[in-house]
């Protein structure tokens, strides 16, 4: 016999989200090793004295990144939406608002291969110069028929977070518990001047500490020598360096791209 659905609480006492069956999330697939989705399920429960009037439902999976920094003292927040895709999970006939008491829905979502997994940085002692999350959300816009006495209006939205993996090869990688120090680069070793416009540090990563197709996350620690030093843009560049032999020479040529 199959079990009864486990509804997930919304901030909406009568509105529900539920995993597909037998499964304890909503994605199916891992990025990077072929298809991937994101399904589930949307329900109403509303008592028969008082139903909802609905004429749409869609359901929307959204991607933001969140960048949160601290520059002298301050704290500046920046959003952005970098995916978004809606669909039609329920449309009454004729457009027009039906009385709904309970309604059970499914949303399905394909996912593209080279979007980023959710993220979240991990818990640092010391509060980093910035810290960047990526979230996927499953919103619900519900479209009812507006009550003038309650204030409520035509739209209706209701969410919940979707975490979002990606495929990674078992665990052969080594793990660092000291940071990586960065040294001057080769341009800057040959300018004596400590008033550089433009300073440039630069540090190895051995292939050793990165997967194939896995998302790099570098978390940087600057310490600035002077207080008073004025920034206004950090770029961060990845170059690979790969080293080809002659074996009949025995000679390493080094190839950067």
């Amino acid at each position: 016999m199959r079990p009864t659905i486990r509804f997930l609480r919304t901030k909406s006492r009568k509105c529900f989200f539920s995993y597909p069956y037998n499964m304890t999330n909503f994605q199916t697939g891992y990025l990077g090793i072929g298809p991937s989705k994101i399904s589930g399920g949307f329900h109403l429960r509303y008592p028969s004295s008082k139903p909802i009037y609905i004429s749409r439902i869609d359901a929307t999976l959204v991607g933001q990144e969140s960048l949160t920094s601290f520059p002298q003292d301050d704290t500046k927040n920046t959003k952005n939406i970098f995916y978004s895709s809606t669909q039609c999970i329920y449309q009454s006939s004729s457009n027009t608002f039906i009385p709904i008491t309970s309604l059970d829905l499914n949303f399905e979502f394909s996912l593209d291969d080279d979007i980023p997994p959710s993220y979240s940085p991990p818990s640092q002692k010391e509060i980093p110069l910035s810290q960047n999350i990526i979230q996927y959300e499953i919103k619900i816009t519900i479209t009812r028929k507006r009550n003038y006495f309650k204030f409520q209006g035509n739209n209706k939205c209701v969410s919940t977070v979707c975490q979002i993996d990606r495929y990674s090869l078992p665990s052969t990688l080594k793990l660092r518990d000291t940071p990586i120090s960065m040294h001057r680069s080769g341009s800057n070793r040959r300018k004596n001047d400590p008033k550089l416009d433009e300073i440039e540090f630069e540090a190895l990563l051995f292939s050793e500490y990165i997967d194939m197709n896995s998302i790099m996350i570098i978390p940087l620690t600057l310490i600035l020598p002077d207080s008073s030093m004025k920034i206004k843009e950090i770029d961060v560049v990845v170059k690979e360096h790969q080293k080809f032999r002659n074996i009949e020479k025995n000679i390493v040529h080094f190839d950067k791209s």
